[in-house]
């Protein structure tokens, strides 16, 4: 009886019975702190800002979908900014309301990328924030939306979204550095579309979700595997304490650099399954358990900009701490990693941009800790999923303002992920219309292209080329 292919279940298993959420795009950065008094010799009164839109997005899938699996999502969405800089007190808000049309639950979410309150920026050069808060810890995560630093909310597998850590910030800025401390008694890991566990089968509405298989050959026949989530308890999972500090050095131009260390949870959840137990012809039963492991993480950054171009190396270094796990137990394993990512940028005399970005990651997979008993898949071998799409993969990007006459602009933007490793590639493409300072069309469109069906992400995913269009009201 062969278990290689016994379990494939995406680390969303559990963070998606935590959370189900959905994050709007970062909010630019504070500026540096300003004096605490006018010319006057008054404090200034409080600046208050704000935006939203309101819209609804369809999304449709080219080819068939099976199961659970829905071809087509139809959300009604209000996304809203907010932030009030006072004498003394300081607001950021960031959030998204999805509600879904046709997919009911199983679509909606609501997400806060940044929710936080602490001391105004105008009190001073330090300043201190409790709540959630997006910080520039390492450019490579931040471009290839990896989750190293920070949680992602994976409503979209193509398109993660970053969200902020959640705990207490204190923030020290001078004229060219600027100093982050971060501390948290736990933790909310990356989150998405939800994962059923239904009559023993795992499922999701998500083309992008691969559920475990439903069956093994017990001598010489099928039998269907029943599963069971096993979920403890949430607080001894997420109340897990993290820490880290960050520094950045330079300004928008010449030279800049930053360096990072972190010790806090994993924000991918580590699966782990027990053997195969009252195994028969009618049925084999087995439990999956959610495990939540901690790691240290270093990055270092170093950028130069100037006339526009900007050149920059971004290295990560990861070493995980392993748990223990009982020996019945088959579970997913970590290694120690480097992460390494060239970039550059352009930006035209106008509105054109374009960048490359190259993402290498040497180690990060393990080998399976096997089961003491019991049947075992083939050595050196994992039957999870990996935690990163890609480990050898260029990205490219450009866009530009096609044309514009008075308040009516139209807008393109593309992308191509290139799996080098697979020979496989992702192309994003999209164009938006504006016909007015309120309203804004989007028409957006994934291909995914493979010679293969390996299991890589791209090759795994390429009957999922998909259609976007979107309609919003701006505020």
């Amino acid at each position: 009886m062969s278990l290689r292919p016994f379990i494939r279940v995406a680390p969303l298993i559990l963070a998606s019975l935590v959370l189900n959420t959905e994050h709007l795009a970062a909010a630019p950065s504070p500026a540096e702190p300003s004096s605490g008094r006018s010319e006057a010799g008054t404090l200034p009164r409080a600046e208050t800002q704000w935006r939203a839109n309101v819209g609804v997005t369809s999304l449709s899938y080219a080819n068939g979908v099976a199961g659970m699996q829905r071809a087509q999502f139809s959300t009604a969405r209000l996304n809203a900014q907010y932030s009030r800089i006072g004498s003394e007190l300081e607001i950021q808000a960031d959030g998204r309301l999805g509600v879904g049309i046709d997919c009911g639950s199983a679509c909606s979410s609501l997400e806060f990328s940044q929710l936080s309150i602490g001391s105004s920026r105008r009190l001073g050069p330090v300043s201190f924030h409790v709540g959630r808060v997006l910080v520039p810890w390492s450019t490579l995560d931040d471009e290839w939306s990896l989750g190293i630093f920070q949680p992602r909310f994976i409503y979209d597998f193509l398109h993660p979204q970053r969200v902020g850590l959640a705990g207490g910030f204190v923030q020290v800025v001078s004229d060219d550095l600027r100093l982050t401390f971060f501390a948290s008694p736990g933790f909310i890991p990356d989150r998405g579309l939800p994962v059923n566990v239904e009559n023993g089968r795992i499922g999701s509405i998500d083309p992008f979700f691969h559920a475990p298989i439903s069956e093994v050959i017990y001598e010489g026949r099928a039998t269907p595997i029943s599963y069971n989530l096993v979920r403890g308890s949430l607080s001894e999972l997420l109340m897990r304490p993290a820490m880290g500090v960050t520094s950045q050095w330079g300004g928008q131009q010449g030279w800049s650099a930053s360096a990072s260390y972190a010790y806090k949870p994993v924000n991918q959840v580590l699966l782990a399954y027990n053997n195969l137990y009252n195994l028969s012809f009618e049925v084999a039963d087995a439990d999956i358990f959610p495990r939540i492991v901690m790691h240290h993480l270093t990055a270092a950054d170093i950028k130069y900009s100037a006339n526009g171009a900007t050149g920059s190396l971004s290295v990560v270094r990861e070493i995980p701490v392993m748990d223990q796990v009982p020996a019945e137990w088959t579970a997913q394993q970590l290694s120690p990693a480097w992460l390494i990512s060239p970039q550059v940028s352009w930006r035209g005399e106008k509105t054109f941009q374009a960048s490359a970005s190259y993402l290498r990651v040497e180690g990060g997979s393990a080998p399976d800790l096997r089961a003491d008993s019991g049947p075992r898949v083939t050595e050196g071998t994992s039957v999870f999923n990996p935690r990163f799409l890609f480990t050898n993969a260029v990205k490219l990007s450009a866009g530009d303002l096609l044309w514009s006459r008075g308040q009516r602009s139209l807008t393109w933007k593309s992308q191509i992920i290139m799996d080098l490793d697979h020979s496989a590639q992702a192309y994003l493409h999209s164009v938006a219309y504006q016909p007015s300072s309120s309203w804004q069309v989007r028409l957006a469109t994934d291909i995914l292209v493979s010679s293969s069906s390996g299991s890589d992400f791209i090759s795994r995913n390429r009957a999922n080329d998909r259609f976007f269009g979107a309609v919003n009201y701006v505020f």
